[in-house]
């Protein structure tokens, strides 16, 4: 947090007493911003100091927490809340005069649209900080592994929709890190045939999303195969047989080319057969977790007013996004620290 002096007009247990404010509360005391704050006060020196970095600083996290679309409706709520001016930290004797004017928050802004990256360092310092508390963090990954190679280490399965699917992609996720690559797949074949015959074999297809099946010899009717799992060191699927695997019945079980399972190599096509099936049922869970980036988005979106913005330029646009997200990681990782696991999410709702 950026420390600030302590002041006995209102103690540390009445803030927690106050509700909503528990939520800046949190936050300030979790994010990692003293490297950012000492840096910014070295930049200014000894020049006027009428409205310090560090209460500044808190008010625009504030602004974050509490949704306010614009600099001027958080300066009014800084007016007239004392209680939330205390916290940021501003001077309980000025009162609302305290509160810098608009040109102070511009110049504020300027300089910290220089310093994005050390914004955005807080990021991944409080990914680091959340891997360390939460066990199993990481194993499901959708982000930029090269930032966190202590992730990238833990990582399983790499999530993603099908704009990003690549076979280059596939193949380097699993060749290169042994990360299983769960990410759906664009309709591409073109083909009146949705199946396609599998090499060596006379009865046994697959379809565009990886799913094996078997023709009958006596009725020839279509089954799908059951999912046996992947033999790491063949680099193959195994597919059985229904009739086998469920104790179906079936005519032509005695004249079937398959006895038992049949083995798919993945080469036979590296975009639609993956270390973890497509057809399984745990790559559907895993492919179902994509759901957390898109409660993320949804914040974004709604709780933190991206959806309906007055920002102008990426620069800005970049710096508000990086203060968002700061902001949600240190109510997670403070909510988790302060055995609050269940809390973790409620970034818009007091505990």
């Amino acid at each position: 947090m950026a420390i600030l002096p302590q002041k006995s007009l209102l103690s540390w247990q009445e803030i927690d007493a106050l509700g909503d404010l528990e939520r800046l509360d949190l936050v300030l005391r979790h994010l990692p911003d003293e490297p950012l704050m000492r840096h910014l006060e070295a930049r200014r020196g000894r020049g006027r100091d009428d409205y310090p970095v560090r209460p500044v600083w808190n008010s625009l996290l504030a602004g974050v927490v509490y949704q306010h679309p614009t600099v001027e409706a958080l300066r009014r709520e800084l007016a007239r809340n004392g209680q939330l001016r205390d916290l940021c930290g501003f001077d309980p004797a000025r009162g609302g005069q305290a509160v810098p004017p608009p040109h102070a928050y511009t110049r504020f802004l300027r300089v910290l649209l220089a310093e994005v990256e050390r914004v955005e360092a807080m990021f991944d310092d409080l990914v680091e900080r959340l891997r360390d508390v939460l066990p199993g963090f990481g194993r499901v990954l959708e982000a930029l592994a090269a930032r966190h190679p202590k992730v990238l280490e833990a990582c399983e399965a790499w999530t993603a929709d099908k704009g990003q699917e690549d076979t280059k992609m596939i193949r380097r996720l699993w060749d290169e890190h042994r990360i299983k690559p769960v990410i759906d797949i664009k309709q591409m074949w073109k083909e009146p045939d949705p199946t396609r015959l599998l090499a060596g074999r006379r009865r046994i297809v697959y379809d565009e999303h990886g799913t094996v099946y078997c023709h009958c010899p006596a009725t020839g009717r279509t089954k799908r195969m059951a999912y046996g799992g992947f033999e790491k060191d063949r680099e193959t699927l195994k597919f059985r047989c229904p009739a086998v695997h469920y104790g179906a019945a079936c005519a032509g079980r005695d004249r079937c080319e398959v006895k038992g399972a049949v083995r798919v190599p993945l080469e036979t096509d590296r975009r639609l057969f993956t270390p973890l099936a497509r057809s399984s049922y745990a790559w559907k869970r895993l492919y179902r977790k994509r759901t957390a980036v898109e409660r993320v988005n949804s914040r974004l979106d709604v709780s933190f007013g991206f959806e309906r913005h007055f920002i102008r330029g990426l620069g800005k646009m970049r710096l508000r996004m990086g203060l968002a997200l700061v902001v949600m990681l240190a109510m997670a990782c403070g909510r988790v620290k302060e055995k609050q696991k269940d809390k973790m999410r409620s970034l818009v709702e007091a505990a």
